[in-house]
């Protein structure tokens, strides 16, 4: 007997298991209306009313705590995809609001209700992935069931492919990740945090470091000395006193030259990042660190720092922060400026290469910019590019046993 698998992605909240719903560990199970009437009286207690097809019931058993029956569309009624992706919706809203923090699904309709699985199982998927968009700092994990094996693997290509797709190719599919360049006075920008590029002492000097200080007053420089001086590399925060930021992160870059500078340049741009995020930060304007006397080449300057919040943002892009290279030097700024329209050019035709790029599960295959034109898609359309997908060879689907 062939052992049950798991397929997980924690930076989306999401798990696929293969295996019986009654066995997951989750605080919550879905159950189609039909198969779970009869657990109202049985298992728990009615505690909400009857909304958008669906029913929170209190369990009193052990495992779940809670029960959601929803009333599941049948293959063929009219326009039954669209009320199975709200069967979805809503139960995701009212565990949401019930403060789950955990939800299973079984696959909807494709039991009695005769949905073919290739079918339900995108309708599913994009209707958890539309629910996960609006819901980005939403604790509650979203599980799916698939006791079938075409279904498990069909639900973890959807899902590896969503992976690949975000986490991979970083791009403007994530608004939460933006960026920009502009020359400005860092000191009279309307964002929520500034950087400064300081020394190790974090004590007024010449450069930016002073315009910042005179420009804040007096108590920034006394808050300072409060925090025991800042290693290179690393990023302390203050208030921002009487600067239109309203807080401003300290940093010290490296000297040019000196031993892992350029090391030690990215992980001012990643500490300063981290730093904001700690404090929920969502918009920081940052300068060119170390291009004034520490003489680091603009243009390495600029690439590192460039790469440095990039990297930083593939690994939180779940999480919206605007990031602004404010150059008040125009050579600066038109090598940051090239940089971010370089990776935007770049960023398409490594988006553009995937189309090459199959994924194979048995004898199923899915292409990854079908998924991009499909995820801009309505339920219906695409349900109806799908079907022209199959005819065309681009869908393979696995024959039912």
């Amino acid at each position: 007997m062939e052992e049950n698998r798991a397929f997980f992605a924690p930076e989306f909240k999401f798990r696929i298991i293969n295996e019986d719903i009654n066995r997951s560990d989750c605080q919550c199970i879905v159950r189609e209306l039909n198969q779970a009437a009869n657990f109202q009286e049985e298992d728990g207690k009615l505690i909400r009313e009857y909304v958008s097809g669906c029913t929170l019931i209190k369990n009193s058993c052990e495992k779940p705590d809670y029960i959601i029956n929803t009333a599941a569309p049948y293959y063929e009624m009219e326009d039954e995809d669209s009320l199975l992706e709200n069967c979805y919706l809503s139960c995701l809203e009212i565990a949401n609001e019930n403060h789950i923090h955990s939800i299973a699904f079984p696959l909807l309709s494709t039991g009695t209700h005769g949905y073919p699985i290739y079918e339900a199982v995108p309708i599913a998927f994009f209707a958890a992935r539309k629910w996960r968009y609006a819901h980005w700092n939403s604790p509650m994990e979203v599980i799916f069931c698939c006791e079938e094996q075409i279904a498990f693997d069909m639900m973890c290509l959807h899902l590896k492919v969503w992976q690949k797709l975000y986490a991979g190719f970083l791009s403007e599919y994530l608004p939460e990740c933006r960026m920009k360049v502009i020359r400005q006075d860092i000191t009279n920008l309307e964002c929520e945090c500034i950087v400064n590029s300081a020394n190790t002492k974090l004590a007024v000097s010449g450069g930016l470091n002073g315009v910042i200080h005179r420009a804040a007053g007096s108590a920034l420089q006394e808050e300072c000395q409060k925090l025991n001086g800042c290693r290179i590399g690393e990023a302390k925060i203050t208030r921002g006193y009487h600067l239109k930021a309203k807080y401003v992160i300290h940093t010290v870059g490296p000297a040019y030259g000196t031993p892992d500078a350029e090391g030690l340049l990215k992980k001012c741009y990643y500490n300063c990042l981290e730093v904001a995020r700690e404090n929920d930060i969502h918009s920081i304007a940052f300068p060119m660190i170390s291009t004034g006397k520490f003489a680091f080449p603009k243009a390495a300057a600029a690439k590192i720092a460039f790469t440095s919040v990039l990297d930083w943002q593939k690994k939180n892009y779940c999480y919206n922060m605007e990031i602004v290279f404010c150059c008040f030097e125009p050579d600066s700024f038109d090598f940051i400026s090239r940089h971010l329209h370089n990776w935007k050019y770049n960023d398409e035709n490594r988006r553009s290469e995937t189309q090459g790029l199959v994924f194979h599960c048995q004898k199923l295959q899915f292409y990854p910019e079908d998924e991009k034109l499909m995820a801009e898609m309505s339920v219906r359309e695409r349900i109806e590019y799908r079907r022209k997908l199959k005819d065309m060879g681009r869908y393979i689907v696995l024959e039912e046993k």
